[in-house]
């Protein structure tokens, strides 16, 4: 069975906690990261200031914060079987 690989290709904050991704197949989707930042993991990226510093690796195409905190997978994203983050997802607005 193939499973095409999705990469992020651009990475906008457009809310507190929010991003905009666009992804190499042309969709593009805000994802809210709220609901997931708790924990040792994500609860440092609830200051305002360290999540703004989001950006994307151009190597591995995907979003990255100071510290080495990586979101190795896109989120969630409706219709793909991709499960994004391990500690119960992110909300998607089309």
């Amino acid at each position: 069975m193939h499973h095409p690989i999705y990469r992020i290709t651009a990475c906008e904050q457009v809310g507190p906690f929010s991003l905009r991704l666009r992804f190499n197949d042309g969709l593009s989707r805000v994802v809210d990261f709220e609901p997931i930042l708790h924990g040792e993991l994500f609860g440092p990226l609830r200051d305002p200031v360290i999540f703004a510093q989001v950006s994307l690796d151009p190597e591995i195409h995907t979003v990255v914060w100071p510290g080495a905190l990586i979101l190795t997978r896109p989120p969630c994203m409706t219709g793909r079987n991709t499960s994004g983050l391990s500690s119960g997802g992110a909300a998607l607005e089309p």
